[in-house]
């Protein structure tokens, strides 16, 4: 009970302030004796790590996400012919947007950023590919 106290305990509890680690332990007995020591390690840090990952990882399968691309490339892709022919029906063709290219690139742009999942007729970065 003292070895527990104050060796196992004093030794877990600094290693847990100290360090990214866990440990957990289990006393395995014989009759009233403790035979053995279990110890059980978890490396804190790398589990943060790995959250973050498959995180990232699940944004990142949204095809229809524009996470991650440049203003130049959401210029490209509003250009592309495919994607004009998709979308243009979001703009009227009596605006100044419908009338002159750069004005329909510029409120294209502004709206795949304020909400992109309007544009859901095909994942968005296929039409970097056909530019």
């Amino acid at each position: 009970m003292d070895f527990k106290r104050y060796v196992l305990d004093k030794a877990i509890s600094d290693i847990h302030t100290h360090t990214p680690y866990r440990i957990t332990y289990a006393q395995k007995k014989k009759g009233r004796v403790v035979s053995e020591i279990v110890f059980s390690f978890e490396d804190s840090s790398q589990a943060k790590v790995e959250a973050k990952q498959s995180k990232a990882l699940k944004s990142d399968l949204n095809p229809f996400s524009i996470k991650g691309l440049s203003d130049a490339q959401l210029k490209r892709i509003v250009l592309n012919k495919e994607f004009i022919a998709n979308y243009n029906h979001l703009v009227s063709s009596t605006s100044l947007a419908g009338q002159n290219e750069a004005e329909w690139a510029i409120e294209m742009v502004k709206r795949l950023k304020t909400d992109s999942s309007v544009f859901n007729k095909c994942p968005i970065r296929d039409y970097l590919e056909y530019t």
